[in-house]
C-alpha cells in the first residue's frame, strides 16, 4: 500500500528519534513483516499477531476496516446481497466512521450530513494495539471485545475507567533502529488505548453475528506529536500512517451455529 512519506513516524514511544540511516533505509514490506492468524467460526473474532523486524520500541494500532462504502446512517445493507457493505456498517456503528472524500473521521452526528452530500464513507474499528521490542518484534493475542479511539502515553493524558489497561513497556535499545551507539535505555513508558465515546466499555463489546469480509490494518501510533499536543510539534512525529494491511473473512456465530456447519 502507498503511504505518504510525511505521515510516517520516526520516533519510538518515548520520543527518541531513530538513526538517520534507519530512517532512510527502512521500508515496510521489505524490512519487516506482520502475520495474523485467527480462529474462524467463534463467537468473537480472535487470534494472534506476530510482528518481525518492524520499528523498535514502537506502538501500532490494530484495526478492522470496511472494504465497501455505506449508504445509510441508520440501516445496514442486506448481508445476503452486500456482505462487505454490511460488515463496513457494523464496524462503523460499533467503532468509527471514515470519510474517504474528506480523508477525516466522522462522528455519528456528522454521518447523515456527509452521506447526504454524496461523500464516500466506510466504517472501521480500532480493536487493540501492540508494542514492539528492541528488535522490532512482538507477539500479541487479540480479541474483538473493545472499541477504541486512539493511543496515549500515560504522561500525556490520565487513563480513566473507560480506557484500556496500561501496558508498561521498558525501553531497551539495540542496534536495530539506533545504530552502534544507542541512546540511554531502561526507562518505562506506559501506553494505553482511549475508549471510543458512545460505544460499549472496553471488554464488553459484542459484535452482531455474521460474516465479515474486512481488511486487517496496522496503523502507526503518532501520539499527536505532529499536532502540537500538548504544546509542541516534533519533527519525525508521524500522522497515523496506515502501513500494512491484508483482506480476511471471519465468521462470527453463537455456539449453537459454529462455523463450519
Amino acid at each position: 500500500m502507498t503511504v505518504a512519506a510525511d505521515a510516517l513516524r520516526w520516533r519510538d514511544i518515548e520520543g527518541q528519534p531513530y538513526q538517520s540511516s534507519f530512517r532512510s533505509s527502512f521500508s515496510y514490506g521489505s524490512s519487516g513483516s506482520v502475520v495474523v492468524e485467527w480462529t474462524d467460526g467463534n463467537q468473537v473474532f480472535s487470534g494472534t499477531l506476530t510482528a518481525t523486524s518492524v520499528k523498535p520500541n514502537f506502538a501500532y494500532q490494530m484495526k478492522l476496516v470496511g472494504r465497501a462504502s455505506i449508504t445509510s446512517a441508520t440501516t445496514p445493507p442486506d448481508p445476503q446481497t452486500n456482505a462487505e457493505g454490511w460488515a463496513s456498517w457494523q464496524l462503523g456503528s460499533h467503532g468509527r466512521w471514515w470519510d474517504q472524500t474528506d480523508q477525516w473521521n466522522l462522528s455519528d452526528a456528522e454521518l447523515p450530513g456527509a452521506l447526504a452530500a454524496g461523500h464516500d464513507v466506510t466504517g472501521y474499528l480500532l480493536m487493540g494495539f501492540f508494542v514492539t521490542d528492541r528488535d522490532g518484534s512482538a507477539t500479541k493475542s487479540f480479541l474483538l471485545d473493545s472499541s477504541y479511539h486512539v493511543l496515549w502515553r500515560t504522561g500525556q493524558r490520565t487513563p480513566t475507567s473507560g480506557d484500556s489497561a496500561v501496558v508498561n513497556h521498558t525501553i531497551w535499545r539495540g542496534l536495530w533502529g539506533y545504530g552502534d551507539d544507542p541512546p540511554v535505555e531502561g526507562s518505562t513508558v506506559g501506553v494505553y488505548a482511549e475508549g471510543e465515546s458512545g460505544r460499549p466499555a472496553p471488554g464488553t463489546l459484542v459484535m452482531p453475528y455474521g460474516v465479515y469480509p474486512v481488511t486487517f490494518n496496522i496503523t502507526e501510533e503518532s501520539f499527536h506529536d505532529n499536532m502540537g499536543y500538548p504544546t509542541i510539534t516534533r519533527s519525525y512525529g508521524g500522522f497515523w500512517a496506515q502501513v500494512l494491511e491484508g483482506d480476511l473473512t471471519c465468521h462470527m456465530w453463537p455456539l449453537a451455529v459454529r462455523w463450519p456447519r
